[in-house]
């Protein structure tokens, strides 16, 4: 059996070839669809040729894979939120992204009334787009992207969402076997307006809006799903996803996480999948910047002709300078929330140049990687024996150096560079019936590459490194204290 995963991340949509004798994927096609942000903290998603780019990517893998093709499995960036007519399938033009945070003021407010919500779940989205649309869509069906993207894959017979994104709108129960109506009730959102939810995997509709109609089998958030493409589905696995940002993921088990939104070190429960009908839990420890800020040295510095560059400058750069960066470009995220830290570089002198910089960037990038893990680790009551690692930026053999020394334990760098894809095409077949449940995962021989740790954790160099970057990491702190001040 062969799954057809349409990935939707927050800048382009893939879709690709997932089989059980393909566990790296195979790349079909790709489409840029990145985001607007016409003011500061602003973002935006145009929802028109985000629709036109679903039909596109999936036509696109027929016309290549042909009857190789059995279903299809969606990936989704999550939180993002869309509105369109149930009746007529026309979408409201704009969606407003999971990065988005002008619903920021909406929370302080409802928090003021016992509503505790965070501007980046998707609930104030959802009353901010009825509120732009202002009773212009005559059936209203609201929806996280992979509701979108069903919707529009299947002529909008469809309205559903899986319980991995659902569990990202602020308007879940809290062990997750449904919606909060009480608080959605306290919100004025229609229960129509609303999502039927489901289980990430099965039969959830047909793609009749295809040339080829297949069936929809799997639903899944990014982060999960790339959890599941690198085997992290037992108690105590950990994978780190460095991206634009970083995202570590803890596998906690079907028991949830004791705390309701946010554990004492700053991590979120996530809802992962089910074996049968018990629901599996995570946790999640979000960096806000990381790729973002070696983007940011390059182009506003002018440090690099490309962020390409910024690997072989840091390979050249003395290994003797003890320069770091703290990357809170736009603060900081677990083991203390602190949106009004701002980044910095410590530790320089007369010989820090360039290359030095950039070697003070991926060594601070991964030293804040290990305080995602410590936090999950903490909130989650678990030890982290080793490390799957995916994105974008492990093709930078010097970022995966500075992490396996600032881990200290050992790390494994998952072959498919987007594991999100392989996990969707996993759950899949788990979906299809030809794996059994998530506990098979684990026993697949998923392609990885070890990396050597040179530096043990809790050994004396160890130590003293994470000593150094506490120290700096306290220095950025409450930059700017009305944001400081803010706490979601």
């Amino acid at each position: 059996m062969t799954i057809l995963v349409i990935d939707i991340g927050s800048s382009s949509i893939r879709a690709s070839e997932v089989s059980l004798d393909l566990l790296t994927p195979r790349p079909i096609a790709q489409i840029s669809t990145k985001p607007s942000s016409p003011a500061p903290g602003i973002v935006e998603i145009d929802t028109v040729a985000l629709k036109k780019a679903i039909l596109e990517v999936a036509e696109a893998a027929i016309a290549d894979a042909g009857n190789r093709l059995d279903a299809i499995a969606i990936a989704s960036q999550r939180a993002s939120a869309t509105l369109w007519d149930k009746d007529s399938g026309e979408c409201w033009p704009i969606g407003i992204s999971w990065q988005d945070l002008r619903t920021s003021s909406t929370c302080l407010m409802l928090r003021s009334q016992g509503l505790e919500l965070a501007p980046n779940e998707t609930a104030t989205k959802y009353l901010e787009l009825l509120k732009l649309s202002d009773g212009r869509i005559a059936n209203p069906a609201l929806g996280t992207i992979e509701s979108f993207a069903t919707s529009v894959l299947t002529n909008g017979e469809v309205h559903i969402s899986d319980i991995t994104n659902a569990a990202t709108t602020g308007l879940i129960s809290y062990d997750g076997s449904g919606y909060d109506l009480q608080r959605v009730d306290k919100l004025g959102i229609d229960h129509s307006f609303l999502p039927k939810l489901v289980q990430p995997k099965g039969a959830l509709g047909m793609a009749t809006a295809l040339s080829m109609p297949l069936p929809i089998v799997a639903l899944i958030g990014d982060q999960q799903a790339s959890m599941i493409g690198q085997g992290c589905v037992t108690p105590g696995s950990a994978k780190l996803t460095l991206g634009t940002g970083a995202m570590l993921d803890l596998f906690v088990g079907d028991s949830r996480p004791e705390f309701e939104r946010k554990g004492k070190f700053g991590c979120f429960p996530i809802a992962i999948g089910s074996n049968g009908s018990e629901l599996s839990w995570g946790i999640e420890a979000i960096g806000l910047s990381a790729g973002s800020c070696i983007e940011w040295m390059a182009s506003s510095f002018g440090l690099a002709h490309n962020v390409e560059a910024s690997e072989a400058m840091s390979r050249r750069a003395n290994p003797k300078d003890q320069s770091i960066f703290v990357p809170s470009l736009a603060g900081q995220g677990p083991p203390k929330w602190d949106f009004g830290a701002r980044g910095a570089f410590f530790g320089m002198g007369r010989g820090s140049g360039s290359n030095e910089l950039f070697q003070a960037a991926f060594r601070g990038i991964a030293h804040m990687a290990m305080d995602l893990l410590e936090s999950a680790e903490a909130d989650g009551k678990l030890h982290i024996q080793s490390l799957m690692v995916d994105g974008k930026m492990t093709s930078n053999s010097e970022m995966v150096r500075h992490l396996a020394t600032a881990i200290g334990l050992p790390i494994f760098l998952s072959k498919a560079v987007e594991a999100t894809t392989l996990g969707a095409g996993l759950l899949g077949l788990i979906g299809r019936g030809d794996l059994g449940s998530l506990n098979d995962i684990a026993d697949l021989d998923i392609p990885s590459v070890a990396i050597d740790v040179t530096e043990p954790r809790g050994s004396e160099q160890h130590l003293k490194a994470r000593d150094r970057w506490r120290a700096a990491r306290e220095e950025t702190m409450g930059e700017i204290p009305a944001l400081s001040m803010v706490s979601f």
